[in-house]
């Protein structure tokens, strides 16, 4: 277990105290935690998918582990750490570019000109920062607002989004069982996930995400793997109404696992209540 200092038991606490000075000492278990999964899940994919054939896949796979690196280090971190997460995403790609060159890893890495490759280490500090915010939000941090709590549409979107992404291109389950029952499954899960980690009910918030998960995966599956309705005979029309029922189908399971993620949290309390009395 990685220890700095003892963590605050309301990590809200740290969270109100500004603090401008970087943390190198989670700056450097970023970058070795961050190495391991994004090293491990590139290789993987890239040998999975042949990144001449399908770039954007492992290129995915690779943005989506900045993210979980970013969220380890926010969330089991005390006070602010998403600038540290930051700079750790900005390591991370330029320690991959010298071990490439060397000959270890993936070789499309290496073959990335020098503007790409200032893209990856920009697109590695952004994604890593905004998981590390992402980790810290899953501590249960406040923000009250008075329409909605947009920081937990983020937070249930991202979940989600990473959660189709690794199951269907990751591990590879896409040819055993149809896309969108993992779809629909993710959108579930994300949805009782911060419905259980967020401060008071945000049903409403896990519907939204819900959907906005879904038009993500629809504009990837699109735009960046050029997958279209009429590859597969599907007349635009019916794409159309397809996309809204799966927008709607979404938005009621967000709804539905934020709802069951709300009573879970209730239900935990009533329980520590009990054993305080």
């Amino acid at each position: 277990m990685i220890e700095r200092s003892n963590f605050s038991k309301d990590k809200s606490i740290d969270l109100d105290q500004p603090e401008s000075i970087i943390d190198w000492f989670w700056v450097f278990w970023g970058c070795v935690i961050g190495i391991v999964i994004i090293g491990a899940f590139t290789f993987i994919t890239s040998t999975k998918y042949n990144p001449d054939v399908v770039k954007a896949v492992p290129m995915l796979i690779g943005g989506l582990a900045f993210a979980v690196t970013g969220m380890i280090l926010g969330h089991y971190s005390p006070g602010h750490t998403v600038k540290e997460a930051a700079v750790a995403g900005l390591v991370i790609p330029i320690i991959g570019f010298v071990l490439s060159g060397m000959g270890y890893g993936p070789t499309f890495i290496a073959e990335l000109g020098i503007f790409e490759k200032i893209g990856v280490a920009l697109a590695g500090m952004l994604i890593c920062q905004l998981g590390g915010w992402v980790g810290e939000e899953l501590e249960g941090y406040d923000h009250p607002t008075k329409w909605l709590q947009w920081h937990w549409i983020i937070v249930a979107v991202v979940i989600g989004f990473m959660l189709n992404s690794f199951v269907i291109f990751f591990v590879g389950l896409i040819s055993l069982t149809p896309v969108p029952v993992f779809m629909a499954l993710s959108v579930f899960a994300a949805g009782i996930v911060a419905g259980y980690k967020s401060p008071g009910h945000t049903e409403k918030e896990c519907s939204i995400a819900g959907a906005l998960t879904i038009l993500l995966d629809y504009l990837f599956i699109t735009f960046a793997l050029g997958i279209e309705a009429k590859d597969f005979g599907i007349e635009s029309g019916t794409m159309a109404f397809i996309l809204l029922v799966a927008l709607a189908v979404a938005g009621g399971l967000g709804l539905l696992g934020g709802w069951i993620g709300e009573r879970m949290q209730i239900q935990e309390k009533e329980e520590e209540k009990e054993l305080n009395n």
